[in-house]
């Protein structure tokens, strides 16, 4: 998205839960101004420290994002949560950041967040809940997800797998790194001492 953007730098860019920068430093090379929230003061310190040693036009907000939001712009292009939802625990939090991304963006904006959305037709119970929230994957359904964002000017256009995603556009070697299975099980064992 922000790659359609003719002229960068009028293209502001909210970062939400940006943790050690991967996507602001990237989005401000690119000319973006680039306002990064980060709760983790290390992870805050590592943007702030990147951004002054190449001179990009981030500013980093080492708080929650919900602390304070009066320094926040209201014209921004793009809002994203990278890897964020999936810490929430209920739709409460989900419906206070559409409430947030309706405040602060640009008409035409856009608010680009990842999330583990159950299939259609299942209803995850409370042990399938509360595994997910043990391990940072919230499940949510598509019907919360829209009653989160009921009532506010946003609208759905893009619903896409990340898995699909992935698979067409990322090269092999990065596609399948995690759902590869490790050839050295197969090797032959030897009768010296293992290596591990």
């Amino acid at each position: 998205l922000a790659g359609e953007a003719t002229d960068p730098a009028s293209f502001p860019v909210l970062d939400i839960g940006a943790g050690t920068g991967r996507n602001s430093l990237a989005l401000a090379r690119r000319g973006h101004p680039v306002d990064a929230v980060e709760m983790t003061e290390k992870f805050a310190e590592i943007i702030g420290g990147e951004a002054q040693r190449e001179s990009l036009n981030v500013r980093v907000l080492q708080r929650d994002v919900f602390a304070a939001t009066e320094d926040l712009r209201d014209d921004y292009q793009l809002v994203l949560l990278s890897e964020v939802v999936s810490d929430f625990r209920n739709t409460d939090q989900l419906r206070r950041i559409f409430e947030l991304a309706a405040r602060v963006l640009a008409p035409g904006g856009r608010l680009v967040f990842n999330t583990f959305l159950a299939r259609g037709g299942y209803t995850p119970d409370n042990a399938a809940r509360e595994l997910g929230q043990q391990t940072y994957t919230s499940i949510f359904t598509y019907p919360e997800v829209a009653a989160a964002a009921a009532m506010l000017p946003l609208e759905l256009v893009s619903d896409e797998s990340v898995y699909d995603y992935e698979k067409e556009h990322l090269p092999i070697e990065m596609r399948w790194l995690v759902y590869r299975k490790a050839d050295w099980h197969m090797a032959p064992k030897g009768d010296g001492p293992s290596r591990w």
